[in-house]
């Protein structure tokens, strides 16, 4: 959900934040970023401990957490340039790449995501031998996007952070700059939030209706995997609600040529937040696994001392 939060539209000749606000919104995202990571970190060190990734759900929850993890870090990395006067430095330039790269993988993943539950859930079939196509697919298509605007030479000084520049001198807004954070990223975001939420939707409805009709009842063990994979649900569902802040104000900022300070500052704390909610979603996942299994471990060590 990355956006140029930064950008204003006023005229000035530097390169360095425009004003006060935008490095309040710097820090306020940074901070999320900081949050973000350590839930992140936590929920995977819980899947290695409990070697949850056995499972291939657990291993589709954890790809979207490794992302949402390094992409904190490249949040967290940005605070470094908060006093930055190049627009178009190498570093900026590095780390406006991995931010764009990073964030495809992410957006890529969620949507592999929603597929596979769509397939499981209504199709009845199990998409395991796509994990593959899942990662490779994941992997390549964000490279291929992230490579563009090295060739348009777009990458530097986004406000005050490193993305896709959306104005010649930092804080003028540039309609070419703007249209092509539009094409690389918030055009396929709109397209998958609208594909993620016709799929969610439909996945409900037929889960409902199955609990309604006995003849669409599922086998136990299809009916128990089901259960088991419906947490990966969360991913996309978050993805929905929290695209929604950033993306209205990257619209309303194009719109009107200028930014407001509360829009901005909510769209800055939401913008991160989407990686501190896909750990704390894997960590409150992979807690409730703890808890059951020293549930079942209490009720058979239970029953052995009956028997």
């Amino acid at each position: 959900m990355n956006l140029d939060l930064f950008a204003n539209a006023t005229s000035s000749g530097e390169s360095t934040p425009c004003n006060s606000t935008d490095r309040t919104a710097l820090l306020i995202f940074s901070s999320t970023a900081g949050l973000s990571f350590l839930a992140c970190a936590s929920a995977l060190v819980l899947v290695c401990v409990m070697q949850l990734y056995k499972r291939l759900i657990y291993r589709l929850a954890a790809y979207q957490v490794i992302s949402a993890l390094v992409y904190s870090v490249i949040e967290i990395s940005q605070l470094a340039f908060l006093n930055y006067n190049e627009a178009g430095g190498a570093a900026c330039m590095a780390v406006a790449f991995l931010n764009q790269y990073v964030l495809g993988i992410k957006l890529m993943l969620t949507v592999c995501v929603t597929y596979h539950l769509f397939c499981f859930a209504v199709l009845y079939r199990n998409m395991k031998r796509l994990e593959a196509v899942y990662v490779l697919t994941s992997l390549t298509i964000p490279l291929a996007v992230a490579l563009v605007p090295f060739a348009t030479r777009s990458y530097g000084l986004a406000g005050s952070w490193c993305w896709i520049r959306s104005s010649a001198d930092n804080c003028t807004l540039s309609y070419q700059g703007v249209a092509e954070q539009f094409a690389l990223f918030y055009g396929p975001a709109v397209v998958a939030l609208v594909i993620e939420s016709v799929a969610m939707v439909a996945i409900l409805i037929i889960l409902i209706n199955r609990k309604k009709n006995a003849l669409l009842a599922l086998s136990h063990k299809h009916d128990e995997a089901l259960n088991r994979m419906l947490p990966l649900a969360s991913y996309p569902f978050i993805f929905c609600m929290l695209i929604v802040p950033p993306l209205a104000y990257r619209a309303y900022s194009a719109t009107v040529l200028s930014k407001n300070r509360n829009f901005l500052l909510t769209a800055a704390f939401f913008h991160p937040f989407w990686s501190f909610s896909a750990g704390m979603a894997l960590l409150v996942h992979a807690a409730f696994v703890m808890r059951m299994r020293k549930q079942q471990w209490k009720v058979k060590h239970k029953s052995n001392e009956l028997n």
